[in-house]
């Protein structure tokens, strides 16, 4: 039986999510090994290599003058957006980073509402502002802060008392990258998704090789970084062209928050595997979270 326009795009946009949450859950280990942006650069570069593997083949669309700005700041955004995430991913711990990050949905849902014209369900509204809460709770602990920098061990509870170490940057990737995934969602109006897909990729590898080149950081991974570093990288280009196929099939309001399911992931692979666990408080929050995750995407 053919699967419709929006269930398609409702599956391709959890493929997204599955992809994006292990890529986060394998690079997260490598950024303590090797650094958060040495181990970024290393994805993308994978990832760039896996997209164009995938889409030179197929044909690569051309960027008319008119779409050249907008798909340079989308690809500024994302690799902004991946940055404070893989910050985030290094000194926090990974069941609270995720699920803050992943509220990045509330923006393109807001932006498509106000500048596309889209019209969330009442629902789907009510789930934006239990995104909001459920990332207020996540990011409040109780007690005293670590000193700056230091990491959690890992099977601890987060300390109390303070804001969670990781969580700034994880709001300002949340930022970042649900503009560009607006941005995304603008150029594959108008140019192949996949086309998209490596552009962005190409672009935000240039620029962070560059900053790197200047700071004098681009150093090989170490040997027993390589594999989950490629393994982070080619997860990560699929869940970039996923989403960008999903653009096509369904709304931005709908494939954005069902993308964002990602903590589904992370935090299971993080309670079962690392054995971190959450207060209280931020289990209300991160079910408050994925709860109005769930709404949003009700269609």
């Amino acid at each position: 039986m053919p699967i419709d326009g929006l269930m398609l795009g409702i599956l391709l946009g959890l493929a997204a999510s599955a992809c994006w949450g292990v890529a986060d859950f394998l690079a997260r280990g490598v950024t303590r090994r090797y650094g958060d942006f040495e181990t970024l650069l290393g994805v993308l570069v994978v990832g760039g290599i896996g997209v164009a593997l995938y889409v030179v083949p197929q044909g690569v669309a051309p960027v008319l003058a008119g779409d050249r700005l907008t798909i340079v700041i989308t690809a500024l955004l994302a690799v902004g957006g991946y940055a404070a995430l893989y910050r985030a991913l290094k000194v926090g711990v990974l069941s609270v980073v995720s699920p803050i990050a992943a509220g990045n949905a509330v923006i393109p849902v807001g932006l498509a509402l106000i500048l596309l014209g889209e019209r969330p369900l009442p629902w789907q509204l009510a789930g934006g502002a239990c995104v909001l809460a459920g990332v207020a709770l996540l990011s409040i602990q109780k007690g005293g802060p670590h000193p700056e920098g230091q990491n959690l061990q890992e099977g601890a509870a987060p300390p109390r008392g303070r804001i969670a170490l990781g969580v700034a940057p994880a709001l300002l990737c949340a930022l970042l990258f649900g503009m560009s995934l607006f941005g995304m969602k603008l150029s594959v109006d108008r140019i192949d998704p996949n086309s998209v897909a490596l552009w962005v990729r190409i672009i935000g590898v240039a620029a962070l090789l560059l900053w790197l080149l200047a700071a004098r950081r681009v150093t090989l991974p170490p040997a027993g970084c390589r594999l989950p570093l490629v393994a982070a990288g080619l997860l990560d280009a699929a869940a970039f062209v996923f989403f960008c196929e999903a653009l096509t099939h369904t709304l931005l309001s709908l494939v954005a928050p069902v993308s964002a399911t990602i903590p589904l992931f992370t935090v299971t692979l993080a309670r079962v595997l690392l054995k971190e666990r959450l207060s209280g408080m931020q289990q209300t929050g991160l079910a408050l979270t994925l709860s109005g995750l769930a709404l949003v995407a009700l269609d």
